[in-house]
């Protein structure tokens, strides 16, 4: 899984470079058919808001941004019904909300160290849920010409797991984005504001890949999540 360092360092970057992140934010919250109104949100992965960005004039009682990059939190919106919690939402404990809570996590989750024991401790939990994640379609040509693996799960690994844990849900869909870059520079800076380049992606790669990522034969990037509600 990704070093969370990387996204600590490009905070900056990351937030003001995270459109697909926040268009994927708003289809998982029109999605959100519930009535919010005095309840508590807890947003897993809250990075630097664009869950409560979305929701911020949905009446909610509290919000609880939860993060383990602590650099992202301090770029996340503030007011006085925000709590901040600076911790993996892999090591949180669920056990302890109430059912008057509503559990979010937008383009977090793919990174658990253990996606299948999150899901399992969601899914004992009595919150109402609405999650996206991205799968291993992201960046899938950037990897097949690079010769690496993505370190993303499947979409059906994703929705094997879902299944095993929650058996029925509300709703369960796929979303997909390509971005399109004029030139190479302007895909590589794409990456490396994102934390991938100079931190995460980079760093493994052999000196035959690097040079391989220097010389891409496209200039696009795809992008694919799975959206759930609970």
């Amino acid at each position: 899984m990704l070093n969370m360092h990387s996204f600590n360092a490009k905070a900056l970057s990351y937030a003001t470079n995270s459109d697909v992140q926040l268009e994927l934010a708003k289809i998982l919250c029109k999605n959100i058919e519930s009535d919010l109104t005095n309840k508590t949100l807890l947003d897993l992965g809250a990075g630097s808001g664009n869950v409560y960005k979305v929701l911020k004039d949905k009446n909610f009682k509290n919000f609880i941004a939860l993060d383990s990059a602590s650099n992202l939190l301090a770029l996340h919106p503030k007011a006085p019904n925000i709590t901040f919690i600076h911790k993996s939402f892999d090591e949180f404990n669920y056990s302890s909300l109430d059912k008057d809570t509503f559990i979010c996590s937008n383009a977090a989750m793919q990174w658990s160290a253990n996606l299948d024991s999150l899901l399992f401790k969601l899914s004992k939990s009595k919150c109402e849920l609405a999650l996206s994640l991205f799968t291993s379609e992201t960046f899938s040509k950037l990897h097949a010409h690079l010769n690496t693996t993505s370190p993303l799960r499947s979409k059906d690994e994703v929705t094997t797991l879902i299944k095993k844990h929650f058996g029925t849900f509300k709703i369960l869909k796929s979303f997909s984005k390509r971005l399109q870059f004029k030139t190479q520079k302007e895909l590589l800076s794409h990456l490396q504001d994102l934390g991938l380049l100079g931190g995460a992606l980079d760093k493994t790669l052999s000196y035959k890949q690097a040079k391989r990522l220097l010389a891409l034969p496209f200039l696009d990037l795809n992008y694919e999540a799975l959206i759930f509600i609970r």
